[in-house]
């Protein structure tokens, strides 16, 4: 299947097992150039290395956030409007 994704660039969390791998796999399998990022630096590696054998750029990062995120009982999600900004990831 042709999904126009040739030379496109993904972000994948999650990518080194199960669904994610199986999405960044999909990415690459389209011809996408995919950034995975994870929990584990070992597992991490060997998914990129199998994705760039594919013939894609393909990039890792390891990371954990600190702690859940959830919000606490009794509490209300917070609500993000369209124009917000909700860039919190760590780097």
């Amino acid at each position: 299947m042709d999904l126009g994704l040739q030379s496109r660039n993904a972000i994948v969390t999650g990518g080194t097992r199960g669904i994610g791998r199986a999405i960044a796999e999909g990415f690459a399998a389209e011809g996408a150039n995919v950034a995975i990022c994870a929990r584990h630096a070992e597992e991490l590696a060997a998914a990129v290395e199998a994705l760039a054998a594919t013939g894609v750029k393909a990039t890792g990062r390891a990371l954990d956030w600190p702690t859940p995120l959830r919000s606490p009982p009794g509490s209300r999600p917070a609500r993000v409007s369209s124009g917000a900004s909700t860039s919190s990831c760590p780097t």
